[in-house]
């Protein structure tokens, strides 16, 4: 078993390898196409069905994946990955993985290229800054065939277990913002979990979000993730300041690959209204979490 470090850094040995022609390599049943066709798919509408973010193809992902060697831990799991993905609107892409072509789904994204500026003018660095990202707008990573266990308890949303390559994914998508020379990667936690997670790489692009979720973190500390993302989903957790039940809205975080992305996280602006509100906020648990 790789340690995490070790695989990150087999991981990026190998993206150094893959050049943009094993990326978009196209798939086998492209290779006879006619003018027609070259005309057809030279075209802003036709290119983008048949590119994932306008730049992978699904036999360069694949190519990707196989040496990644993400296809054969599956396999060595039982699975026999398959890969397919469409657009959904004129900007969005859902990808799948699934166990053969048409079995249950193992991981499922939906993603774009995404620009956000920062709306507040006390933000030094970067007053009215835009940045352009990867935005994962959603992100599910299943074990259909694992079971839940005491040790190893159903978080909110879940249906089945995760496939315990979660890292993995990040890294890669990490290395997929770099190809596509993107100032970060943006993604939406849908749950109090998932922003735990993720705030290992990510922050919220807001501070007072940033401050609310380590505040969270702090006063729920004697909790197991799986008891506090409950109880959150559970309306059991008060916010001392207003006396209200707390409720989990989703927002925006950012992994920052770029120097002026990673000036903003820096900034005057950011740490002293995310130390301001850290100190404001406060929660607890009511009633207790029956024994």
């Amino acid at each position: 078993m790789y340690s995490i470090d070790y695989l990150e850094k087999r991981l990026r040995f190998i993206s150094r390898r893959l050049t943009h022609f094993d990326l978009q390599k196209p798939d086998p049943e492209d290779q006879e196409i006619s003018l027609v066709d070259i005309e057809e798919f030279l075209s802003e509408s036709e290119r983008k069905n048949h590119l994932f973010l306008n730049f992978y193809t699904r036999a360069g992902l694949c190519e990707a994946l196989e040496q990644y060697g993400t296809f054969d831990r599956l396999r060595s799991r039982g699975f026999d990955p398959y890969l397919s993905f469409h657009p959904i609107d004129s900007e969005r892409y859902i990808l799948h993985l699934t166990d053969s072509e048409h079995g249950a789904v193992l991981i499922e994204m939906v993603c774009k290229l995404a620009t956000i500026k920062s709306k507040n003018s006390k933000a030094e660095v970067n007053s009215g800054e835009t940045f352009d990202l990867l935005a994962v707008e959603w992100l599910l990573l299943q074990n259909p065939s694992a079971k839940f266990t005491e040790e190893r308890p159903p978080l909110p949303g879940q249906k089945h277990p995760g496939l315990g390559i979660g890292r993995e994914v990040i890294t890669l998508l990490q290395i997929m913002t770099e190809r596509l020379e993107k100032d970060g990667m943006l993604a939406i936690p849908a749950y109090y979990h998932n922003g735990v997670l993720y705030n290992n790489l990510f922050h919220f692009f807001s501070p007072e979000k940033e401050a609310e979720l380590r505040a969270i973190e702090r006063d729920l500390a004697n909790l197991t993730l799986a008891e506090a993302s409950w109880a959150i989903e559970n309306k059991l957790v008060m916010d001392r300041a207003t006396g209200n039940k707390f409720e989990w809205h989703p927002e925006e975080m950012i992994w920052a690959r770029t120097e002026k992305l990673n000036n903003y996280f820096s900034s005057d602006y950011y740490s002293s209204l995310f130390n301001k509100i850290l100190e404001e906020k406060s929660f607890y648990l009511c009633p207790p979490l029956p024994v």
